[in-house]
């Protein structure tokens, strides 16, 4: 038996399902499908400590470091991008633009393949199952 426990970011992942099911005219629609669509759907926040990111972000400034191509590196590449047009517009430092990033709360997207979207989806279902049944 699986002790995954959900994260908010799983609970706001699992909204968004019940979102994109509820707004589907698809006959058709299937879990990866369902996931896929949600894993692409803006969410809330960016999920990671500022501290994270700061690190990460002056690293790639300092070396330029290639960002990979993988839901990590796409989502850094957008805080950057996001904090380095604050910096210029306003005149900030990397952490006061990198503060307002992370608390605007608007990334584009959850930042996760269509397989882990799919994975957090099964397991976050079975435990809030397992929860409902036990009350």
């Amino acid at each position: 038996m699986s002790t995954h426990k959900p994260s908010q970011r799983d609970r706001d992942f699992m909204e968004t399902c019940r979102k994109v099911i509820a707004s589907s005219t698809d006959k058709q629609l299937t879990l990866k499908g369902v996931a896929a669509m949600a894993g692409k759907s803006s969410t809330g926040g960016y999920y990671l400590t500022f501290d994270y990111a700061l690190r990460v972000l002056r690293r790639m400034r300092r070396y330029h470091t290639p960002v990979p191509d993988n839901s990590a590196g796409r989502r850094m590449a957008e805080i950057e991008r996001r904090t380095a047009a604050l910096q210029q517009r306003r005149g900030l430092t990397d952490r006061e633009a990198l503060t307002m990033v992370l608390a605007d709360g608007s990334a584009s997207s959850f930042f996760i393949c269509p397989d882990t979207a799919r994975h957090i989806y099964t397991q976050t279902l079975k435990h809030l199952r397992r929860e409902k049944s036990r009350k």
